[in-house]
């Protein structure tokens, strides 16, 4: 993940658009975990057999199916302390310093989507030497009412907060729930490819990069 040196200052020109036609660059909103962090922290196999979650259905939704208030407040309490240690262990992804200082340099407004908790965003960050909380406009966490992604209501709330149109906003993600929900406001979008070797679902972003 690399800045783009095209992109030379707030509105500037995003030379790389697939068909050859020209977009205005207004904001970036980024993906937090396996996009500004390296990948690999949370073991997400081991939090879905914890609370009793199928492996092919989202934690969050399934939290969120449960009758029982009292058994999801006691798995809510498992997801939180998972992320909580795995912050505690977080490490910036290549290139991604140098990709958000390029931005702030530019004045190019940015933002974090996250289905992680607040709490969690903000222990990791405090890992991050290159990246501090105050680089992004706001952070759009689970703690928000608004549906998580794949849903487009934070992606949505983003361009409102940011004061842009959904269409100059870049969304950058490495998960097809990420460029699902970009392409569900009207923003361009990038999938993060970790390792060239995955073959999971690029979400049928508008580009593939890798880190």
């Amino acid at each position: 993940m690399r800045p783009d040196r095209d992109v030379s200052h707030r509105g500037g020109s995003f030379p790389y658009l697939p068909d050859g036609s020209p977009f205005r660059l207004n904001g970036v909103v980024f993906d937090f975990d396996g996009t500004l962090t390296l990948p690999g922290m949370l073991d997400f196999a081991a939090i879905h057999d914890a609370v009793g979650s199928p492996r092919d259905v989202g934690l969050l939704e399934f939290l969120a199916a449960l009758e029982d208030l009292e058994e999801r407040g006691r798995k809510e309490a498992v997801l939180h302390a998972a992320e909580m240690e795995a912050a505690g262990r977080a490490q910036e992804n290549e290139g991604a310093s140098e990709l958000v200082s390029f931005l702030r340099e530019r004045g190019i407004p940015m933002a974090i989507i996250t289905r992680n908790s607040r709490a969690a965003v903000e222990r990791a960050m405090a890992r991050l030497p290159g990246i501090a909380l105050g680089d992004f406009a706001l952070v759009v966490s689970r703690d928000l009412p608004l549906n998580p992604k794949p849903f487009p209501d934070g992606v949505e709330f983003a361009a409102r907060e940011l004061g842009v149109e959904s269409a100059g906003l870049l969304m950058i993600g490495d998960h097809a729930f990420d460029i699902e929900a970009g392409k569900r406001a009207g923003t361009l979008t990038m999938f993060l490819r970790n390792d060239p070797r995955e073959t999971r679902s690029t979400g049928d972003a508008h580009f593939v990069v890798d880190t």
